[in-house]
């Protein structure tokens, strides 16, 4: 390997194994006693300052590592008056909030929803219709309001409530039209219901066809 594209810290021992060759042919290069003392100086100096490097990185290393001991100290020393404080009622939130702690929230916001989208309805001959849908951005444990209507316009009935995108309507009447609806709610807050979608009636063949 070159001098010119060594990795700097391969640089002391390549510098150590040129100054040791030259050293050991100082007469045939024509060294002079002044450039080999420049040699071994160099070689010295340079040695140092990795050393020196060296010690300042295992030092900022252990001053990192002391650092981090005393911030998760110190969040633990936080934490244990924050939950004490907060747990108070006699604490005002002014002073919580003066204290820079969180005022805790004793009507937290429900969380947003967002219309279901992509609906689908897959039935089978043994009557139970197979319904799934893409969340949307719903979070885990939003529920979904899932309702049927058996005519198109028809009156909707709710079916069940579940927080997972899909659900099983068991006990239909294979070949019968079914047109599903879905909706996102948290508490109060509800979003709109999704496209419908339904089944088609018996095809003839004994195949149940998909319609959205």
């Amino acid at each position: 390997m070159s001098y010119y594209n060594i990795k700097a810290s391969a640089l002391p021992t390549w510098y150590g194994n040129f100054v040791t060759t030259a050293l050991a042919n100082s007469a045939l290069l024509n060294l002079t006693p002044p450039q080999i003392a420049a040699l071994q100086a160099q070689l010295t100096a340079l040695n140092t300052a990795f050393a020196a490097q060296q010690t300042a990185h295992d030092a900022s290393k252990s001053a990192t590592l002391a650092k981090d001991l005393k911030v998760a100290e110190t969040i633990n020393v936080v934490r244990g008056y924050a939950n004490q404080w907060q747990a108070m009622p006699t604490v005002p939130d002014t002073l919580i909030a003066s204290l820079g702690l969180i005022v805790r929230d004793t009507q937290p916001s429900p969380r947003p929803v967002f219309v279901p989208t992509e609906l689908v309805v897959v039935p089978n001959t043994t009557g139970t219709n197979e319904l799934r849908w893409k969340r949307n951005g719903n979070k885990n444990g939003i529920k979904f309001d899932i309702e049927v209507s058996y005519e198109n316009p028809g009156a909707w009935t709710a079916v069940t409530s579940v927080t997972a995108a899909k659900f099983k309507h068991m006990g239909q009447t294979p070949g019968q039209t079914a047109y599903y609806r879905v909706r996102a709610r948290n508490g109060s807050n509800v979003s709109d219901w999704s496209v419908s979608a339904s089944t088609f009636a018996n095809d003839g063949d004994g195949a149940l066809q998909l319609a959205a």
